[in-house]
């Protein structure tokens, strides 16, 4: 399975919750490519609008729509996206292949994945007429052991033990709220690199 690792990190508002930017709505065309199921790298001009892309060979030519069913992966700027399959997404829209973001790799592989909704909610005098809105929002998803799991603000304590139970130092640190859910990021980033020191030690002996 092939997989790119991004390779910078962002604020937070931009993994998880609702969003407004970068991916909350189509943005100008960058310079990037994607892989084809084949593992062939097609490079042109990228387009990001959640879960599907628009794609150009050049400035001027055609453009073309692609989603998680048409290829394996793409990048555009610093920014790394993977397929990840049978996810549920907000208010349990399932989605059977769907982009998502690589935050981070290891024993935990992190992604934040977003997605459209649209939001009505009632307007005018009395609120007899409705308005509608689309709303982009992301959730971080965590694969361990092959598992895709989704981790919801809600669900963090429930989940910690099971995640990172193993890493003594760091579950103090959770557990004395020294760090977060919103420190989720760096969280990951810790035990991955934890693990992997842990497992080279052992390696040697």
């Amino acid at each position: 399975f092939f997989l790119i690792t991004c390779n910078y990190i962002s604020v937070f508002s931009q993994r998880a919750g609702i969003m407004e930017s970068p991916y909350s709505m189509t943005i100008d065309f960058q310079a990037g490519h994607y892989y084809t199921f084949t593992n062939t790298k097609i490079l042109g001009l990228i387009s990001v609008d959640c879960d599907l892309i628009y794609f150009k060979t050049a400035m001027g030519e055609k453009r073309v729509v692609l989603t998680a069913k048409d290829i394996k992966a793409y990048v555009i700027g610093n920014d790394s996206f993977t397929v990840i399959k049978k996810i549920y997404g907000p208010h349990e829209q399932y989605y059977d292949a769907a982009f998502a973001l690589v935050i981070s790799t290891g024993k935990l592989t992190l992604y934040s994945h977003c997605s459209h909704w649209t939001n009505t909610a009632p307007s005018g005098a009395g609120g007899f007429s409705k308005s509608e809105s689309i709303a982009v929002e992301a959730f971080y998803y965590i694969q361990k052991d092959k598992v895709i799991y989704r981790i919801k603000r809600g669900d963090f304590k429930d989940k910690v033990n099971f995640m990172f139970g193993d890493n003594v130092e760091l579950m103090n640190k959770i557990n004395q709220k020294k760090m977060g859910f919103n420190d989720f990021e760096q969280i990951i980033a810790e035990y991955n690199a934890w693990y992997e020191k842990n497992a080279a030690a052992k390696a040697s002996e």
